[in-house]
């Protein structure tokens, strides 16, 4: 890099003048290709001031133990990354470290280094699962820690100044036949910083590089190494095959999301055979008129067009020819019924691919009837109950985290809902009810990779009655289900999804609350403020107190209100990728 700044690529020829910039401003970062830095919203304890492009981080308060995550999570590859430590003093202690994307708590659950400062000396510990151990005490300001990180064969290495630590013993070179501590089990890990300052002396700053610039911003002379693959800039070569953390060396997403699941608007014309165009034939197809006060549609192809069932009523299914009429290679049509086509009224259909009007299968103790989609993790699953305990085969050959259930023939059974947040508890989508303990529901038992079972409630078991299933499970990349707990705060909780959102259902489940369902097609641009409700039929709302944000790898609540975030709510949500964090850019 040098002091200019250089000419675009837009052909216009713009030569951007340099003020106050040197060489260390600039970063390798393009449109095209990102690298790890932290991230300033996904932290979870203490005050933490962040500058250099969100590279540089320090205690913003005494005596306070600071915690974050970093972007960029991954489950498999060889990484290498540097933390600059460029002051020290009694008291003090940076860690950087990878953690398993889920944990909650400090990097000394995770794998990677803590650079700790006290009166007597200084020392570099390796950290393995919760364990720290000295392996130098005359680390100095100045030093640079190094951390290899390798998910493909479950090892960690840690070293500084361009010496590696092998079993504790110090090595000049790299030795890949030894390593730091224990296997690392397989996993989705994110890197991770903490920092501590205990109010004796001056804060310690600390800077990580993952191959966006090796001087640190200018604390250093840059060392100019790339790893393998010609990416980066690090102060030390990183060893053989480990790469630099950037979205270029990340790999490519097992599925396109917008094959397998897209949102649509539409404006209705009150004619017959209105076209919409989703890029796929769907197989799942939800509607909901967002100007007027009309149920939820919902269709599927096992159960065949024209038949429909409403998230927001207990009623059963229903046959009506003017809702959606055909599911085409491209999309759906739809005829003239108010419920999908009012004139100049604005609609919203959100589509998942399964795999047509499905398959028998006879995995559980009633078959079904299955439409699957194992890369995308979705089912359709149509069985006739039987009134006692059984189970029922789901085709999805990984055990299924979300799955809604629905009795098509009575007229007063609710839409249960099983999360794997709750195992052996239901909700019901269109109620606002917390989650409840009922073993003639889900028969008290998590489902398997084959089966889910059920108990021999009317509502999911009636004797002689047709019943839908859609089950989902989370795929990297395009679907996550999980759940997390409110602050009660503005600046809200974040969660990591692994892809920007393009559809996000969150439900409290510790008391009463609406399902709430925002997308990124009715809100293009943060914050999302269009939402709507399945337990309801209430036109969409565009109030500012469910503001969420979408992210390039989750989505940030920004609210107060209690259907989202209120102090030690717990909530659970199911979110579907606009884009894979590997193509993400900012909204």
């Amino acid at each position: 890099m040098s002091n200019d700044l250089g000419t675009d690529r837009s052909g216009n020829q713009n030569d951007f003048v340099v003020n106050n910039l040197t060489y260390a401003d600039q970063m390798l970062d393009s449109p095209t290709n990102n690298f790890c830095t932290i991230n300033p919203l996904w932290n979870d304890a203490g005050a933490i001031t962040f500058s250099e492009g969100n590279t540089r981080f320090l205690p913003a308060t005494n005596d306070t133990n600071c915690f974050g995550r970093c972007t960029h999570p991954v489950s498999s590859g060889k990484w290498y990354a540097e933390m600059l430590i460029t002051e020290n003093g009694a008291g003090q202690s940076s860690s950087l470290a990878f953690i398993n994307s889920e944990t909650i708590g400090d990097v000394g659950t995770g794998y990677g280094f803590q650079i700790q400062f006290n009166a007597s000396n200084t020392q570099i510990k390796k950290i393995v699962a919760g364990t720290t151990t000295t392996i130098n005490t005359s680390f100095a300001a100045g030093s640079i820690a190094m951390l290899a990180f390798d998910l493909d064969n479950g090892k960690v290495w840690v070293g500084y100044n361009g010496t590696w630590y092998n079993n504790n013993n110090a090595s000049t070179t790299w030795d890949a036949s030894n390593h730091d501590g224990a296997s690392v089990p397989a996993g989705m890990y994110v890197p991770a910083i903490q920092a501590y300052k205990d109010g004796s002396s001056a804060f310690n700053t600390s800077t990580v590089n993952f191959g966006q610039d090796s001087s640190f911003a200018g604390a250093k002379t840059a060392g100019a190494n790339a790893d393998g693959n010609g990416i980066g800039d690090f102060f030390y070569a990183p060893p053989s095959g480990f790469l630099a953390l950037c979205t270029k060396n990340l790999p490519t997403p097992v599925i396109v999301p917008s094959q397998h699941f897209h949102s649509v608007t539409y404006t209705g014309n009150g004619s017959d055979s209105k076209a919409i165009a989703v890029n796929f034939q769907p197989d799942f197809t939800w509607i909901k008129n967002r100007s007027a006060a009309d149920s939820h549609q919902i269709f599927d192809a096992i159960r065949g067009v024209t038949k429909t069932m409403h998230s927001d009523t207990t009623g059963a299914e229903t046959t009506n020819a003017d809702t959606l009429s055909a599911f085409t290679t491209t999309g759906f049509t739809i005829d003239d019924d108010d419920v999908v086509n009012t004139n100049n009224e604005n609609y919203v259909a959100w589509n998942w691919k399964a795999n047509g009007t499905g398959s028998s299968n006879t995995n559980g103790s009633i078959n079904s009837t299955v439409s699957v989609n194992t890369d995308a993790g979705f089912s359709i699953v149509s069985y006739t109950g039987t009134g006692s305990n059984a189970t029922v085969g789901h085709g999805l050959s990984l055990t299924p985290e979300i799955i809604i259930v629905k009795n098509r023939i009575t007229t007063d059974e609710p839409w249960f809902v099983y999360s794997n947040a709750d195992p052996t508890d239901f909700l019901r989508l269109n109620e606002t009810d917390a989650t409840a303990d009922n073993a003639t529901i889900w028969n008290d038992t998590a489902p398997t990779s084959s089966v889910f079972s059920i108990g021999d409630n009317t509502g999911i078991n009636g004797s002689s009655q047709a019943h839908i299933a859609y089950c989902f499970r989370s795929v990297d990349g395009y679907s996550k289900f999980g759940s997390y707990t409110g602050n009660g705060a503005a600046d809200g909780a974040f969660i990591y999804t692994g892809f920007r959102p393009g559809l996000v259902i969150a439900h409290r489940t510790d008391t009463a609350d609406n399902w709430v369902i925002r997308d990124s097609v009715r809100s293009p641009d943060n914050p999302v403020n269009e939402s709507l409700y399945s337990n309801v039929a209430n036109v969409e709302y565009t109030g500012n107190d469910l503001l969420i944000d979408m992210t390039a790898d989750g989505f940030k609540v920004r609210n107060t209100d209690a259907a989202s975030n209120a102090d030690g709510g717990t909530y659970i949500y199911l979110a579907w990728a606009e884009t894979p964090f590997k193509y993400a850019n900012a909204r």
